[in-house]
């Protein structure tokens, strides 16, 4: 069965949230250059209703979650810009988000100072159509300079 470029998309932003680090504290992924994190430190990730002993986020098609990530940034950030990758069969593919914009709607208001704790947050849709499987979700926010602030992955199984 192929798999349309919807479907893709939509596995991939639920594939980066369950990257991020669930509320029962699953392990996340590092994620690959170039998301490599540069810019701070990312202290906990958390997905509402997302819990597996196994560090596997089992999310339900048709519900709606919520990510945070609380992190430290190590030098002062300007901007944020949001994006969502997944990873399927070993192609990375873009996931089109709604808010790309870090400093607006997402619980945070730039410029964000060295050093401070701050927590980034937003929603996760997954479709009713979307097709069960598993896969390696990245999420990451850039800086003004375009250079990776924090990257969390985590691998997500869709049901």
């Amino acid at each position: 069965m192929a798999v349309t470029n919807i479907q893709r998309s939509f596995i991939c932003v639920l594939l980066f949230i369950f990257v991020i680090e669930v509320e029962n504290k699953a392990p996340s992924l590092p994620c690959p250059p170039p998301w490599t994190s540069k810019h701070a430190k990312v202290i906990k990730v958390s997905i509402t209703g997302c819990a597996d002993p196994t560090g596997k986020c089992i999310l339900k098609r048709g519900q709606v979650y919520q990510l945070n990530v609380t992190f430290i940034p190590d030098e002062m950030v300007a901007n944020l810009t949001a994006s969502v990758h997944a990873i399927i069969a070993g192609q990375e593919i873009p996931y089109p988000i709604k808010k790309t914009d870090g400093c607006k709607g997402c619980g945070l208001t730039c410029p964000l100072k060295s050093g401070a704790t701050y927590t980034y947050s937003d929603e996760l849709s997954i479709p009713k159509f979307a097709p069960a499987m598993i896969v390696q979700v990245l999420w990451a926010v850039e800086d003004q300079n375009k250079i990776v602030v924090w990257c969390v992955g985590i691998e997500v199984v869709v049901v």
